[in-house]
């Protein structure tokens, strides 16, 4: 899993970035073939906000989240992204199951 980390109006310290690898971890439980996540970091006046975008081989997951706090930001997005794929994992095993035959 490649993950790449941008800033607008905000600086990448080695905290943050260690911060989001540690909560980005947690998402390989779903698919461990998540191929690319890309972390943008953006500041605007009083609100911190994180945006993530999560590259799989066969789908795209995009989630953003504002608040006051650059870390709680991250956190929020983190259990969306979380919550989105664990709702499409479901959903996938539900689809493949079989019928059972009469």
């Amino acid at each position: 899993m490649q993950i790449t980390i941008d800033g607008r109006h905000v600086d990448i310290t080695e905290n943050i970035r260690t911060h989001i690898h540690e909560k980005l971890q947690k998402l390989k439980k779903y698919f461990p073939y998540l191929v690319d996540v890309h972390v943008v970091l953006f500041s605007q006046k009083f609100y911190r906000g994180a945006e993530i975008t999560i590259n799989a081989i066969n789908f795209t997951v995009h989630g953003e989240e504002t608040s006051k706090d650059l870390f709680a930001s991250i956190d929020m997005v983190v259990d969306k992204m979380d919550r989105q794929l664990r709702k499409y994992k479901e959903r996938m095993v539900k689809n493949h199951q079989r019928k059972p035959r009469l």
